[in-house]
């Protein structure tokens, strides 16, 4: 037996809907009841009852309604997510002719290999603070201040493809980066 609103008036001359039923439709189930100020969410409500098979209908709780359940937080890219973008772009650069594959798979290791901390970070946070700090991590390990400038190129362009592919933030910290000075030591010689 399908349930049906009935009105009942209250003491202050409202009109209350109370939906009854007993639970999985048989004789010997348990009463179920909930009660409404509008008839037309009271009829709603009995349709919804049956539909769950005369049970309480998933998601409802009683006296307050259907509980809505809190929307999930929304994704936050990190700099991995945008490095993702950025090979994919310079994926389809090497099949073009841009880029030599040799040179996708070096940016990729050293992306791996040097800035895993840096990746996990939310994009739009990463400050020049941050990358100061990864820039002295990688003095005291004894990067030499050459491979540490190719490492930041790479960073760069990765900021830059966030920044502007993406359109993910305004600015790009790594344009205020200090970045150690290469000694003539450091330097390659060319000859000729």
């Amino acid at each position: 037996m399908s349930p049906k609103p009935l009105a009942r008036q209250r003491a202050d001359g409202g009109i209350t809907y109370q939906v009854k039923w007993r639970l999985g439709g048989t004789r010997d189930g348990a009463w179920a009841s909930e009660s409404f100020t509008d008839q037309r969410a009271a009829t709603r409500f009995c349709l919804d009852v049956e539909d769950a098979g005369m049970q309480w209908p998933d998601g409802w709780v009683k006296g307050q309604g259907y509980v809505v359940e809190p929307e999930p937080p929304e994704h936050v890219p990190t700099l991995g997510d945008v490095a993702a973008s950025y090979w994919h772009t310079q994926e389809r650069r090497m099949r073009r002719g841009h880029i030599k594959p040799y040179t996708l798979e070096r940016d990729k290791r050293t992306f791996e290999l040097h800035m895993l901390d840096l990746a996990r970070h939310p994009f739009t946070s990463i400050t020049t603070e941050d990358i100061n700090d990864w820039v002295d991590a990688q003095l005291d390990d004894g990067a030499s201040p050459k491979s540490i400038r190719n490492r930041h190129g790479l960073l760069a362009a990765l900021m830059d493809h966030g920044a502007g592919r993406m359109g993910l933030r305004p600015d790009t910290p790594t344009r205020y980066t200090d970045l150690p000075a290469v000694s003539a030591k450091h330097r390659r010689q060319v000859r000729f």
